[in-house]
């Protein structure tokens, strides 16, 4: 069975290779399966693309580059080819469906992954794996993340600053009182081969008033292993010691192992590894975390070894005073039922799942673990729970809700010792990157909130202040989508004709579009040798996904945003704009992209049966019109003979458009 990434394992080796590589198309093949068996998938889809260069029309290859782009979190070029492959192959690689779906919920697609996950379903129900069950958990839990999203939690989200996050990544916050923080960070490093590559090492930041830290300054070499990523720091005051995992930078050269030392005056003792008991022998294990409980200390990690409930496991065992571990025990086992009758109890939790469950932290105060876990219902990726119990009972695992967990990874929550702030890490939008936005994980923090009642128990006080709250977080999300472009097939709607007005729909012209992808496709791509028609091929898709599909995906996003926001009182102002491409005349075109904006007002005033109609009766929705723009692009053929160019170009498709450029929001 295919794994799923391990994110938490966070980005090993990723080497530097001379873009002088022997341009051959076998070499390119073998070195990408290489880098991907490494772990590496940054390189290894490198690799694949440079072979889809020479010769797009091997599925073998655009699969190994899906899937190597959504290992590496690349998930918009990873949907991209997934669904190139469902065009033609869907029988040959069948868990491209799946794959699909689990890329288009990590960003935050839901209605389109629950389609594609119910697809799965249907034709794999019976085989009863854990891709049939995973698609069927998928369903429920794309249902859930829609009211997640639009019921946000009254917590304000802070990206910490640049003395502590980097373009690089950085994740496992943990925080001692309110004076250092220990997380982990990778950094440009040189091998034996004198080449770089990014490897995690363990930082130490001093805070300096809130949320504000000094710049993190590296552990000594004592800790931070040369040739190992150095990861999961976890700081035991009681005993001072300092926990830790570390992994060979290489992922075919060990597994991930759990050490500690005495951490004092800023240095470690010689670091010894845990026994056998804990670092299971042929697996993983790490993220150290102890929790403090009436019963004593109890030390969790994460691993993958045998007699789990599913992939990664949150396992645990009683710590004495000495620093000497019990009997180990998967979290699902109740710590009072020897092992030995556990056979004839339902003794599993609802923690561990089939899937990863990862990041345990234990709040000793409110009996409460929190943890990540890609099974449980959530918004996408690693969401983070949190459960009650005290290792004999929880509770039922509940999700932290949004803004704190997104459709991205969420992971490694902790809160520090006087419990007044929480700490994790994302890898979300508007965490720092170079290349590849949501590539890197960045640490986030957020003032916790103690005092939560229902609403039903809210003062009408409290009430409004927490309407205000959601406001501010779906106002800052519907003005991040804009300005908002929508496309067009060329002279639609209503075409050949001067009417300023139409019927059409615009979700009804979307779906027109895209079904022409294909014969676009072949227009844009006719008469050019094989590597040209190759790379039109390959523009062309990109603009009917990046382009096309995406900007009518936010326009779903728009509109669902605008509900929430009039159901709350707010009146808004759209501003909507038309552009005129130099094909046919001005006069005409401006005709034309008057149609299109028509098109979208009829779209907002069917939506939903009609909903917005009294909100535009009553002036609360105003929608409005600015004049018409001129485009003015040389690139762009005018020629109605050259058609390839003058309209099956994505240059000349891109003239098509409109945009909504502004809104407003008052009380």
């Amino acid at each position: 069975m295919m794994k799923v990434k391990k994110f938490f394992v966070f980005i090993l080796a990723l080497t530097v290779f001379n873009t002088s590589f022997s341009q051959d198309f076998r070499q390119y093949i073998k070195e990408g399966d290489k880098q991907f068996d490494e772990a590496n998938y940054y390189c290894a889809a490198w690799f694949y693309k440079k072979a889809m260069q020479l010769d797009g029309s091997l599925y073998d290859v655009i699969y190994k580059y899906a899937e190597a782009s959504r290992m590496n979190t690349d998930y918009n070029e990873a949907e991209k080819y997934y669904l190139r492959i469902l065009e033609d192959n869907k029988a040959r690689f069948p868990l491209a469906l799946f794959w699909l779906g689990d890329v288009q919920k990590s960003q935050g697609q839901y209605q389109k992954a629950q389609k594609n996950f119910s697809e799965y379903l249907k034709l794999h129900e019976n085989e009863g794996d854990y891709f049939a069950k995973k698609s069927k958990r998928e369903i429920l839990s794309c249902e859930t993340a829609l009211v997640l999203k639009f019921d946000p939690t009254d917590v304000n989200i802070i990206h910490i600053d640049t003395s502590v996050n980097t373009v690089n990544g950085e994740y496992a916050p943990n925080v001692i009182t309110d004076s250092v923080m220990f997380y982990s960070s990778l950094i440009s490093t040189k091998n034996t081969k004198d080449t770089n590559m990014l490897c995690a090492k363990i930082f130490m930041a001093k805070n300096i008033r809130d949320t504000i830290y000094a710049k993190g300054v590296m552990l000594d070499t004592l800790i931070n292993s040369a040739g190992y990523n150095v990861i999961n720091p976890f700081f035991h005051t009681a005993t001072q010691t300092l926990y830790y995992s570390k992994s060979p930078v290489k992922v075919t050269e060990g597994k991930s192992q759990i050490y500690r030392c005495t951490f004092k005056n800023n240095h470690c003792t010689s670091p010894e590894r845990l026994p056998d008991k804990i670092n299971k022998p042929d697996y993983s294990n790490l993220q150290p975390s102890i929790a403090k409980t009436k019963k004593g200390d109890i030390f969790m990690f994460v691993s993958d070894c045998s007699g789990g409930s599913g992939m990664m496991d949150i396992w645990y065992a009683p710590l004495d005073n000495d620093g000497n571990f019990g009997d180990v025990r998967n979290l699902g086992i109740r710590m009072d039922i020897d092992t030995s009758l556990a056979h004839l109890y339902d003794t599993k939790s609802k923690i561990n799942s089939p899937d990863d469950d990862i990041s345990p932290f234990y709040d000793e105060y409110d009996s409460t673990l929190y943890f990540s876990s890609q099974w449980h219902n959530g918004l996408g990726g690693f969401d983070i729970f949190k459960v009650k119990g005290d290792f004999n009972k929880w509770g039922e695992p509940q999700n932290m809700g949004y803004p704190v967990n997104s459709s991205w990874n969420d992971i490694y929550y902790t809160l520090d010792t006087k419990g007044k702030y929480a700490f994790f890490a994302s890898n979300r939008k508007g965490s720092m990157f170079k290349k590849k936005e949501t590539c890197c994980n960045d640490i986030w923090t957020y003032k916790v909130n103690k005092i939560r009642k229902i609403d039903s128990l809210l003062t009408a006080q409290q009430v409004k202040e927490k309407v205000e709250r959601q406001v501010k977080v779906f106002e800052k999300e519907i003005k991040q989508l804009v300005p908002l472009t929508l496309y067009f097939d060329n002279d639609y709607p209503n075409p050949k004709t001067k009417d300023t007005v139409t019927t059409s729909v615009y979700d009804f012209l979307f779906d027109q579009y895209m079904g022409r992808e294909a014969e676009f496709r072949t227009k844009y791509s006719k008469g050019l040798s094989k590597t040209q028609a190759i790379k039109a091929v390959d523009e062309t898709d990109d603009f009917f996904l990046n382009e096309v599909q995406k900007g009518y995906d936010g326009l779903v996003g728009f509109t669902q945003l605008m509900e929430e926001l009039l159901s709350k009182n707010q009146v808004i102002v759209v501003t909507m704009k038309g552009y005129c491409s130099p094909l046919n005349t001005f006069d005409y075109n401006k005709n034309l992209a008057k149609r299109r904006i028509s098109s979208l007002m009829n779209y907002f005033m069917e939506y939903k049966g009609g909903l917005f109609k009294k909100y535009v009766d009553n002036k609360q929705l105003i929608l409005e019109q600015v004049p018409i723009g001129k485009l003015s692009n040389s690139n762009v053929s005018e020629d109605l003979k050259d058609q390839r160019n003058s309209v099956y170009s994505p240059a000349a498709s891109l003239e098509r458009k409109i945009q909504i450029i502004a809104v407003q929001l008052t009380r």
